[in-house]
């Protein structure tokens, strides 16, 4: 199974780092989802949940403000 490798980061510190199997982010203009082989991609992130899918289950989820 391919994976992502995910930081996420605040002006203060790292936040999360680690394997993905998706990502799930607010942009500015509504949400946008990145599974593994996505294209690189750059998006104006807006303010909302962030949800990281983990590889062996469960999720982490962030607020973006």
């Amino acid at each position: 199974m391919s994976e992502l490798r995910v930081r996420v980061v605040s002006p203060d510190s790292v936040v999360f780092e680690g394997p993905a199997a998706s990502v799930v982010a607010p942009a500015w203009d509504g949400k946008v989802g990145v599974l593994p082989g996505h294209a690189p991609m750059i998006a104006l992130l807006g303010s909302g949940e962030l949800s990281i899918d983990l590889p062996a289950g469960g999720s982490e989820r962030f607020f973006v403000v």
